[in-house]
C-alpha cells in the first residue's frame, strides 16, 4: 500500500470519526467501530497525532477513557447488541456489560435495558464468584480541607454528567478513577 493510499485511508477514517463524534448518543455504537479501526490501524499516526489519545482528545473532544470504553463496547458486544439496542441502553451501561465475563452478558443486557445504572452494577457484582467479589475493591481514605469538599463534589458531578449518568446514580469510585485517568492522560490540561 502506498503512502498516499494510507494517508487517504486515515483521512477517510478521520472524517468519519469527526462526523460520528458530533452526532447524538445514537452514534456511539458506530463511533466505537470507527475508533476501533483508527486504533488498530494506527491511522492517528498518518494524521500527525502523537498518540491515539491525543487524536481522540484534540480532534474529537473526547476523553481517552471514554474513547477506549466505546472501542471496548464495540469489540466485546459486536454481534450481541445492535445499534438500536445500544442507543436504548446507553454507552455507560454497555461498559458494565462489556466488562463482565461472557457467561453473564445476556443476563446483564436484560438488566441494563430495564434497570438503573446502580442496579446494573449491583447485578454485575452479584454475578461474580464470591472470591472475585471480595478482591475487586480497595478502600482509600483521605482527608481534605473543608473548603475543598465543594470543589470535589462539583468535579464528581461533572464527571458523572460527562459519562451520561445522573450524579446521584454514579458510583463515586468510578468517577474518581475517571478524573484521575483524565489527569494522567493530560486531558485536564495540567
Amino acid at each position: 500500500m502506498t503512502y498516499l493510499a494510507v494517508q487517504a485511508s486515515a483521512l477517510d477514517l478521520d472524517q468519519a470519526a469527526r462526523a460520528e463524534a458530533t452526532r447524538a448518543v445514537e452514534s456511539y455504537w458506530r463511533l466505537g467501530e470507527i475508533l476501533r479501526r483508527i486504533q488498530e490501524t494506527d491511522a492517528w499516526r498518518d494524521l500527525d497525532y502523537a498518540s491515539f489519545g491525543a487524536y481522540v482528545e484534540e480532534a474529537l473532544g473526547f476523553s481517552v477513557r471514554k474513547a477506549l470504553y466505546l472501542v471496548q463496547i464495540r469489540r466485546e458486544l459486536d454481534g450481541v447488541v445492535d445499534e438500536v439496542q445500544a442507543a436504548k441502553i446507553g454507552w455507560s451501561r454497555l461498559v458494565v456489560v462489556a466488562s463482565a465475563p461472557l457467561r453473564d452478558r445476556a443476563q446483564l443486557l436484560e438488566v441494563a435495558a430495564s434497570k438503573s445504572y446502580r442496579e446494573l452494577q449491583a447485578a454485575a457484582v452479584e454475578a461474580l464468584p464470591e472470591a472475585e467479589r471480595k478482591e475487586r475493591r480497595t478502600v482509600l481514605k483521605f482527608a481534605v480541607e473543608e473548603s475543598a469538599a465543594p470543589v470535589i463534589e462539583r468535579a464528581l458531578a461533572a464527571a458523572a454528567l460527562k459519562c451520561d449518568m445522573a450524579p446521584e446514580d454514579a458510583p463515586r469510585g468510578v468517577l474518581l478513577e475517571m478524573i484521575c485517568a483524565d489527569y494522567l492522560s493530560g486531558a485536564s490540561g495540567w
